[in-house]
């Protein structure tokens, strides 16, 4: 039923001119993630997609939509710099912290888990 709805939908294209025979590719030969990629260049989502018969479907639905431009997304920063960041954020937390504490926290110690990899006897000495 799927593929008489993607045949029909690809023939109401090519009569009105929509698009070329040779425009139109073979969606059942692409993989998920081509498939995705053309949804979202034209800015359409699949809910409901659970098969690839499904998606294929509704490109051959969406394929005469035009691409819409999309903002480039900004480079996601490493786990390295993620990792040091939320570190430096923690350090600055526990010092304020120190300050904010009624009688402030005295001799009290925060170990981090390298104070234990670094220090074995650590641990005994709690």
């Amino acid at each position: 039923m799927k593929w008489l709805s993607f045949v029909f939908v690809a023939s109401v294209l090519l009569v009105n001119g929509v698009v070329g025979e040779d425009d139109v590719p073979d969606f059942s030969k692409m993989k998920n993630k081509e498939l995705k990629k053309l949804l979202a260049e034209r800015g359409v989502e699949c809910k409901g997609c659970a098969e690839k018969a499904d998606m294929v479907s509704r490109v051959a639905e969406t394929y005469h939509m035009p691409i819409i431009k999309v903002a480039e997304e900004k480079p996601k920063p490493k786990k390295s710099e993620d990792k040091k960041k939320k570190d430096e954020d923690i350090d600055e937390l526990l010092k304020n912290l120190n300050s904010k504490m009624p009688g402030g926290m005295g001799n009290m110690k925060v170990f981090k888990p390298e104070d234990f990899m670094n220090n074995p006897d650590l641990m005994n000495e709690l």
